[in-house]
């Protein structure tokens, strides 16, 4: 199966996976044409950001929980912490660090996405200063456009079972864009 992207079109965010691209014409313009099987085979680097304390690393367990739930496991939510996870998802190396909120942090989160030969990289994130900057840093090492940015919620003063909900919602985004 093939999709077509306009020229000038910025949706694929890996162009250093050597993706072979024919160019061809439709009319009057000008496409790419990309397998599916190359988006998918792309290595992605995903950042939720916001500031202290409006969910990301509560996200990203829920994450961590339902990824290792679907795999036949099951993870205490207080045993996650801030631990980074790796899990092999359809095929995917898919790596998961909830902790982001000093540049130490993302540079821990970074040496551990290297070591285990990703093809899924999942980082909790401010979107500004040290942190956006050492990860927007390792995206260029990696020859990638941009980190896949998505906003956190600011659930921070939000009553418990809603702040739940919407975590949840984001942990479900997040699984989504693993597959």
């Amino acid at each position: 199966m093939m999709c077509l992207m306009p020229v000038g079109l910025n949706s694929i965010h890996c162009a250093s996976q050597q993706i072979s691209l024919l160019m061809k014409k439709i009319g009057s313009v000008l496409v790419k044409v990309v397998t599916l099987q190359q988006i998918s085979d792309m290595k992605r680097i995903i950042g939720l950001y916001g500031a202290a304390n409006v969910g990301k690393t509560h996200s990203l367990r829920m994450l961590i929980e339902m990824i290792a739930h679907e795999l036949g496991h099951e993870i205490e939510h207080k045993e996650i912490s801030d631990k980074k996870f790796t899990f092999l998802v359809n095929g995917k190396t898919v790596c998961i660090c909830p902790a982001g909120d000093n540049g130490y942090e993302i540079g821990k989160a970074i040496e551990y996405v290297n070591q285990n030969n990703f093809d899924v990289a999942i980082f909790g994130s401010r979107s500004k200063g040290e942190p956006a900057n050492r990860l927007n840093a390792f995206v260029s090492e990696c020859g990638f456009e941009s980190v896949e940015w998505r906003q956190c919620p600011n659930t921070k003063y939000w009553p418990g079972d809603l702040r739940t909900e919407v975590e949840m919602a984001t942990a479900k985004m997040l699984r989504r864009m693993i597959d």
